[in-house]
């Protein structure tokens, strides 16, 4: 496709006036620009793969500069510098912005033609920009590879050197053995030079040969057995072994791990312990809570599940301790508060509901502890003999000093909360005595409806409150 320049009387890449020249010319790039003293595009001639793109046509009388990326208007200037001085300029890497095409990777050079214009050939890059963008991700991809196998290597040497148990890698039929861990040669009491490629049968005491065929055999027909052997040499300790194949670059690798049996007889004994010590836990008659730093019951005892009414620790576990424990925003944001900051809460007074609305008193006592990353708090409940409606002055409710006191440890908005229920029990008992115990006319001073005035007063423990020794009636 030719597209000349305004007014040209011999266009430059004309293949009827310049036959040979237009074909020499296709044959050696897939665009070819004639630019004139000022750099403006003045001829066209692009190649098949082009020919179809009305966008190069737009390009005739426009800058060639203003088409490039700005990275390439340096080496435009260049290229233009070095065709006029009458050199083949040396090729250079542009990117070329086409209307309908977006950018297009050319590799042009320059000559100067026709007294000051000069011939811009350009090769189209896009298949090579292709393939060198495909080997780029090749790169990254096989770096990335390699940056896994070596992440995986260094998690397996840190695992291998810091296992309490001893670790032997063998392979071959003869088992020999091609690495050792530190904790392997401690129990075998030999450097590192007595044990690497010596046969595993060599580090075993001759009485217990039999012992490691027999584990051999078992894991080559598919079962996990340990065994009792001894090691070899005079330091040589009982110790219970096990026997794991797996298979690696196309033969057998044996991973042989042993341990003394003290220490086997250790290990069962803590499990022992820590059972005893479960169910001791589950039988005490006190309401034992673990949680997680956000409140929610991580496991529970017997005796809480039956202070809630809850039939067994599946119904509880995953719920907030809030549900069950505590004055609604005040009691166990103070003690989660403590825990944060001192680690440990003795003899809380609070009140702990069930299911179905019965409230008791309760004293806590709690305790955080380190749960691996995070952490997790545990908490021992122990109700009071009296219910919370049942007789008067059984509410936990606060003295002015008390609330004083939580200035810093709580926040306004709980403290607040917790005056406002002071007040209104106060507030309550005055219109029961001004009232002589009338609860309709206490609701009227109150400006509550009888029923309010009832729910208010089972929650503040008043529904037996004891009238003026003046009022003529009894006092419970």
């Amino acid at each position: 496709m030719l597209v000349p320049r305004p007014n040209a009387a011999h266009p430059v890449l004309d293949p009827e006036a310049n036959p040979l020249t237009a074909r020499v010319i296709a044959s050696l790039c897939d665009l070819a620009l004639v630019l004139d003293a000022e750099g403006t595009i003045v001829e066209i001639n692009a190649g098949a793969e082009f020919d179809n793109h009305p966008g190069f046509r737009k390009l005739v009388g426009e800058r060639w500069i203003d088409h490039l990326t700005t990275e390439c208007h340096g080496k435009a200037e260049h290229l233009l510098a070095e065709a006029r001085r009458g050199q083949t300029s040396r090729s250079r890497e542009m990117n070329m912005r086409i209307e309908g095409m977006g950018e297009v990777p050319f590799r042009f050079t320059g000559t100067l033609v026709d007294g000051d214009h000069v011939i811009a050939f350009g090769l189209d890059m896009r298949s090579v920009a292709a393939v060198q963008q495909n080997l780029v991700n090749a790169q990254l991809a096989m770096e990335m590879e390699f940056q896994r196998v070596r992440q995986s290597e260094a998690q397996y040497r840190v695992l291998f050197h810091v296992s309490t148990e001893g670790v032997l890698l063998a392979n071959g039929p003869r088992h020999v053995v091609t690495d050792v861990n530190p904790a392997a040669l401690k129990l075998l009491a030999k450097p590192h030079e007595a044990v690497q490629g010596k046969a595993l049968r060599d580090l075993i005491a001759p009485t217990s040969h039999e012992a490691l065929a027999t584990l051999i055999a078992s894991v080559e027909a598919g079962k996990n057995v340990e065994v009792g052997v001894r090691t070899a040499g005079e330091a040589g300790i009982d110790a219970t072994a096990q026997l794991t194949v797996f298979r690696q670059a196309g033969r057998s690798v044996y991973l042989f791990r042993f341990w003394p049996k003290t220490a086997g007889a250790a290990a069962t004994e803590d499990v022992a312990g820590q059972e005893r010590l479960l169910r001791v836990i589950q039988a005490m008659p006190d309401g034992f809570v673990v949680t997680d730093d956000e409140l929610r019951i991580l496991s529970t005892n017997a005796s809480f599940c039956e202070m809630i009414e809850r039939a067994s620790e599946a119904q509880v576990v995953g719920t907030s301790l809030e549900s069950w424990l505590g004055r609604a925003g005040v009691d166990l944001n103070i003690i989660a508060s403590n825990l944060r900051a001192h680690g440990v809460v003795r003899n809380f007074s609070t009140v702990i509901r069930s299911d179905f609305g019965a409230e008791r008193g309760a004293t806590v006592t709690a305790v955080a502890t380190p749960d691996g990353d995070s952490r997790c708090f545990g908490f021992t409940i122990r109700p009071t003999v009296e219910t919370v409606g049942g007789r008067r002055g059984s509410f936990q409710s606060r003295s002015p000093e008390q609330l004083q006191a939580l200035v810093g440890r709580t926040s306004l908005r709980e403290i607040v909360q917790e005056s406002a229920d002071m007040i209104e029990r106060l507030c309550i008992e005055a219109a029961l005595d001004v009232s002589g115990n009338n609860r309709a006319v206490a609701a009227q001073l109150l400006g509550l409806s009888r029923q309010s005035l009832y729910t208010k007063m089972r929650r503040y423990g008043l529904e037996e409150f004891p009238l003026k020794a003046n009022s003529g009636e009894w006092d419970p």
